[in-house]
């Protein structure tokens, strides 16, 4: 006898789940039918092999039949996924779902999004296309060690039992107590949902020891499942909890939190599993159990068809998908031999996938064209036109999004006269005697294609000195400054001692290292603890004339003043945090799905302030201190006038100002032109 009602329930599951990524504000508790997945596993593993593992024996066939069972249909949605990527994606786009895929390959999706601290609604945001495979992480990881728990409550009953409880009460804590993003994508805030599922199936089997067995084949054919008969419990109990599930349709069930309807989906779940077979359950009807046979491999679609078919790109590739239930699955599951080889294909394309290299971009007209008396030297990196329909703009943005991504760092548009190989420039212009040196980081060479279209007339000397990471006036930022920083003393030593009318200082000012994102390789992490231990972002503690950090710079400014006439400090940004796409990569996913773009066109200027509002107080000391100094403020012109809220890319051409999370692009210093020169003119008069 075939459950239908269980079969119904994970039917509504799949429902409610599409709904919620297709409509995510009219059907916003959707997200719960993960939940009821994962009881109703710990219901059918607890059912169907918990009297089974006795010994290795056991073990290895709950693993063959377990990952035989999902990993088939699951590696071959990947493959389809990146092979339709590699035709219908964005550049950007696919050098992600590379990355992605390879998390979900070896069932990692929900690890990587603990160490990105992505929690399950930042994840429908980012358009990553194997999102939805965390939840199926979950479940193999709760497979690696299931069995033991079945082992151990069969070969010590009572104390086996106790012990398995106990984890599922801490586990339960964990998951109320955590946040977010933890309490959604750890396996050990999940093993409560699996093990409430677990006891429901005991219950199950302990109602059924007086009224007999029935084989029945839940998942596989070839796997036996005892089935109790119907019961005499009131119908109108089982009527009761399938109208509480079926309040998950509601947009918002009063009185509870996120993750209150996920306990209220899961202990709701669970009572109506305990409760014998009726076949008159509104789950039982062939809408929900239709609907239920192909949940596996609809889950498994359903969210790269909702990115693939948004914008209308191809509906072959959901009807091929679709398929796959009847063509594949079913035969699949009866031939373990077949389902083997064909996930080591997959396997096996999905490498060669994920290790070919991308098709490069090339320039080509329009988007980069002939352009008579172009007002900047780099013109054609920004160029678009305004009779252009939207639709083109938008592929002209596109086109150069993917261009600026290839070239990475070289996407820093180097002036005229500089060579490409060096980091640093300098240029003899020869207009007057007058002489400017640009010192700093990666934000300086950002800056340095602005500078020199802002003097290029006006002075004679127009030099570059950046140095990688490197913040000018963080004195603190090593042990031993001369001697761990041998190359940042050179160039202050070059800027002390050159004759120099005006010196840029141009820096991020990067915030403290305890708010950069966990998942910046371990390397990386290193170096930036050791070299940003102090900051100009970090919390002022006392008096700025006892600060240490304040001191030195002091001191350094007073240095540099005795050879230069203007010293200008800028560079302050706002940073993007770094645990999702950068402003481009999500833009132009945003213009590739032609979604509206209302949602990632502005921040509020607030944000920026609360990044930097330490760091503000700081430049504002140093120029009170330091007569020469000045600042420029390069984050303004990308606000509005009253500063209240700040842009990401143009409005006209949809080209982004911002590179990566922090860096601006080409466009951006376009933007910034206006402002540095009218900036400039007014120092010039000073000098």
């Amino acid at each position: 006898m075939r459950r239908d009602d269980l079969q119904g329930v994970r039917g509504f599951s799949i429902i409610i789940v599409l709904l919620f990524h297709l409509f995510p504000k009219q059907f916003a508790n959707g997200f719960a039918g993960v939940d009821i997945f994962f009881v109703l596993s710990g219901y059918l593993m607890t059912m169907m092999y918990s009297t089974k593992i006795t010994d290795v024996t056991g073990f290895a066939m709950f693993y063959r039949k377990r990952l035989l069972r999902l990993l088939p249909m699951y590696a071959f949605v990947i493959v389809a996924t990146l092979s339709f990527g590699h035709w219908l994606m964005t550049n950007i786009d696919y050098h992600y779902a590379k990355d992605d895929s390879f998390d979900a390959l070896v069932m990692a999706t929900n690890i990587r999004n603990l160490c990105r601290q992505l929690g399950y609604f930042d994840q429908i945001n980012d358009f990553s296309f194997f999102m939805h495979t965390w939840s199926l992480a979950v479940e193999v990881q709760y497979y690696a060690f299931v069995p033991f728990f079945f082992y151990v409550c069969r070969r010590w009953s009572s104390v086996g039992s106790a012990v398995v409880n106990a984890i599922s009460g801490a586990s339960f804590m964990f998951a109320w107590f955590a946040d977010d993003t933890r309490a959604f994508n750890s396996v050990f805030a999940r093993i409560w949902q699996f093990q409430v599922g677990a006891i429901s199936a005991q219950i199950t089997a302990e109602v059924s020891e007086d009224h007999g067995y029935e084989k029945l084949p839940l998942v596989e054919k070839d796997e036996e499942r005892e089935c109790v008969k119907e019961t005499s419990h009131i119908p109108k109990v089982r009527l009761v909890l399938c109208a509480l599930l079926f309040a998950l349709l509601l947009p918002e069930i009063p009185f509870l939190t996120q993750k209150e309807v996920r306990i209220y989906a899961t202990l709701i779940a669970a009572v109506l599993f305990a409760l014998p077979t009726e076949n008159l359950c509104l789950f039982s009807t062939r809408f929900f159990t239709f609907f239920g046979d192909i949940s596996y491999v609809l889950y498994l679609i359903h969210w790269p068809v909702i990115l693939f078919c948004l914008p209308g790109v191809d509906s072959n590739f959901a009807s091929t998908l679709c398929s796959r239930h009847f063509f594949l699955e079913k035969r699949l599951l009866t031939n373990s031999k077949a389902s083997l080889i064909f996930t080591l294909s997959c396997y096996v394309t999905c490498g060669c996938l994920i290790a070919a290299p991308l098709v490069e971009t090339q320039n080509r007209e329009p988007y980069y064209p002939s352009i008579n008396n172009p007002p900047y030297y780099w013109s054609k990196s920004t160029y678009y036109s305004k009779t252009w329909p939207r639709s083109v703009r938008i592929e002209n943005a596109i086109y150069k999004h993917e261009y600026w991504y290839r070239l990475g760092w070289k996407a820093v548009i180097l002036a005229p006269g500089c060579d490409p190989e060096e980091y640093g420039c300098k240029l003899q212009l020869g207009k007057s005697n007058l002489s400017v040196l640009a010192i700093g980081n990666s934000f300086a060479a950002r800056a340095f294609p602005g500078l020199y279209e802002a003097l290029k007339d006006r002075v004679g000397t127009l030099e570059l000195k950046p140095l990688s990471a490197w913040e000018v006036l963080n004195k603190l930022s090593y042990d031993q400054f001369s001697a761990d920083c041998l190359e940042c003393e050179q160039i202050l030593d070059y800027a002390r001692y050159q004759e120099t009318d005006i010196l840029f200082i141009i820096n991020s000012c990067l915030w403290p290292i305890t708010r950069v994102a966990p998942s910046i390789a371990a390397d990386r992490l290193e170096g930036l603890r050791f070299r940003y231990k102090h900051n100009f972002t970090d919390p002022i503690k006392g008096p700025l004339d006892k600060e240490p950090l304040m001191i030195k710079a002091v001191e350094e400014l007073e240095k540099l003043s005795k050879t230069t006439k203007k010293i200008v400090l800028s560079g302050i940004l706002r940073r993007f945090p770094d645990d999702g796409p950068n402003p481009m990569s999500r833009l132009h996913r945003w213009l590739h799905f032609n979604r509206n773009l209302s949602a990632i066109a502005t921040y509020p200027y607030q944000e920026f302030l609360d990044q930097h509002s330490q760091t503000l107080i700081r430049m504002n000391y140093l120029v009170s201190k330091c007569p020469k100094c000045v600042y420029f403020d390069m984050q303004a012109p990308l606000c509005n006038a009253e500063k209240t809220e700040c842009r990401t890319f143009d409005e006209e051409s949809y080209l982004s100002y911002y590179i990566d999370y922090s860096h601006l692009s080409i466009a951006a210093v376009e933007k910034i032109m206006p402002s540095l020169k009218a900036f400039m003119d007014e120092l010039l008069e000073t000098i």
